[in-house]
């Protein structure tokens, strides 16, 4: 199996939060993808702040949003935005719909 290491900017693409993204940088190469979910964990839950948290949350487009219309925006990160919305719309139920609909106005 490879190893699995990104650049800083790429684990900010990701995920918004410039501690998480230096943090696992800095982790980096992970002998697996197991234990790069296990240490993104870790520091998630345990580094991260809850201003970090809030910096990764703003870094991404609410549902029905995109990436460009957000301000935000690499070519990756519009392509996970996209999947991340299908998914969200795919699977979200009829009253989650409704209120999303409300927020939007």
């Amino acid at each position: 199996m490879a190893e699995v290491a990104l650049e800083e900017g790429e684990y900010l693409a990701c995920c918004g939060s410039a501690k998480f993204a230096k943090e696992m940088a800095a982790a980096s190469p992970f002998a697996s993808y197991d234990l790069a979910v296990q240490v993104a964990r870790d520091i998630w839950f345990n580094r991260v702040d809850v201003n970090g948290w809030l910096e990764a949350f703003a870094a991404h487009p609410a549902i029905g949003q995109t990436a460009s219309s957000s301000g935000q925006g690499s070519k990756i990160g519009a392509q996970w935005s996209r999947g991340e919305q299908s998914t969200a719309l795919a699977t979200a139920t009829d009253s989650t719909l409704q209120v999303s609909m409300l927020k939007s106005f």
